[in-house]
Formats: structure tokens, C-alpha cells, sequence
């Protein structure tokens, strides 16, 4: 029996720790403005640890900075394009290198900056995404240095813009156009 709640209790603490990222708290992204900010990430490799639109300071802001947010949150009504993101980091030290997640999806970016001594910087153009609420965040996937363990980026959301789809008097005009063609073919082999 203790072996059995030996295993149930592991179980749990997988379970925790696998789902403990999603917890975080979200920012939500604002469909006609966007947003703009910065990323705070310590323990070197991995999730972000905190979303503000206040610049980060370490040696002021290490115990006061807010970390109860991790994610940003973009709610579509119908399906929409963000036509730029940006996320760069231009502290100290380079080095740093970020990926940006979309319901978990790595997304490879459009365009970069990248040399020696160059900070990190990456540009994503024109996300499409469709109707519904999408999370994303920013993965740290590698530091400046051996013994850089935490830091903080900046991060732009553009504002949405919609899809081109036809509306629904364009698809009845086309229908209409289809069915006068059809009528038209029918009369000549009469």
C-alpha cells in the first residue's frame, strides 16, 4: 500500500512541476494598440520569470520586480495577423539568445542580428494566427556567459490586423456570378 502512494505521490510532483510554468500569470495583449515592455528571466536557461512595462534594474528591482507574470495573451474574435514582434536584449553583456513560443510552438524569426559582440535581437513579421486565445511566451535558450544567471529584454507587440477574407456579399455576388453563367450555358443548348 505505501508503495502505491509512493507512486501517486511522484506522479503528483511530475504533474506539478510539468504544469507549474503554465500557473504564471498572463499579459494580456490589446488588439488595436499592442504591447510594449520588457522580460526578466533568472537561473539562467529556460522560461521567462516576469512580464512588466517597467524596465528592469537589478540592482534596485531584484526583490521588488513583479514575476507573477510569465505569458502574454492575445484573444481574437476572428482570425488576425501581428505584423511585428520584437524581442532584444542590450545589456552588458552579449550573448544572450531568446526564443519566442506561440501555444508552446517554437516560431522561427523573420530576421536577426547576430556577430560577435552583437546583443540579441530578432524580428518576426506577419503571425498569423486564427480565432480564438493564443499564449505566448519567451524562452531563454542560451546565456552570455558561463556565469550569467539571470537578465531581463525587451519585448513589442504590433497592433492586429485582420485577415482578408471575403466578406459575405463578396461570396453572394460570386454565387450569383456562377449562377448566371449557369443560366447562360443552359439557354444554348436549348
Amino acid at each position: 500500500m505505501s508503495r502505491d502512494a509512493g507512486i501517486r505521490w511522484s506522479m503528483l510532483g511530475v504533474l506539478l512541476t510539468t504544469v507549474s510554468v503554465s500557473w504564471g500569470g498572463v499579459v494580456s495583449i490589446d488588439l488595436a494598440t499592442g504591447w510594449q515592455g520588457y522580460f526578466l528571466w533568472e537561473g539562467g536557461v529556460g522560461p521567462i520569470d516576469g512580464i512588466s512595462e517597467n524596465p528592469y534594474y537589478y540592482e534596485v528591482d531584484h526583490d521588488t520586480w513583479a514575476r507573477e507574470n510569465t505569458q502574454w495573451s492575445i484573444a481574437l474574435p476572428d482570425g488576425g495577423v501581428v505584423p511585428y514582434i520584437e524581442i532584444w536584449d542590450n545589456y552588458d553583456v552579449s550573448g544572450d539568445v531568446y526564443a519566442l513560443l506561440v501555444d508552446g510552438t517554437v516560431v522561427p524569426p523573420t530576421a536577426t542580428r547576430d556577430g560577435p559582440d552583437t546583443f540579441f535581437y530578432w524580428d518576426y513579421r506577419d503571425l498569423a494566427l486564427t480565432a480564438g486565445t493564443h499564449l505566448i511566451t519567451i524562452d531563454v535558450t542560451a546565456t552570455g556567459g558561463k556565469y550569467i544567471h539571470y537578465g531581463s529584454g525587451h519585448a513589442s507587440f504590433s497592433p492586429v490586423t485582420g485577415y482578408a477574407t471575403p466578406a459575405p456579399g463578396a461570396i453572394l455576388l460570386g454565387a450569383l456570378g456562377v449562377g448566371i453563367v449557369g443560366w447562360l450555358r443552359g439557354r444554348r443548348t436549348l
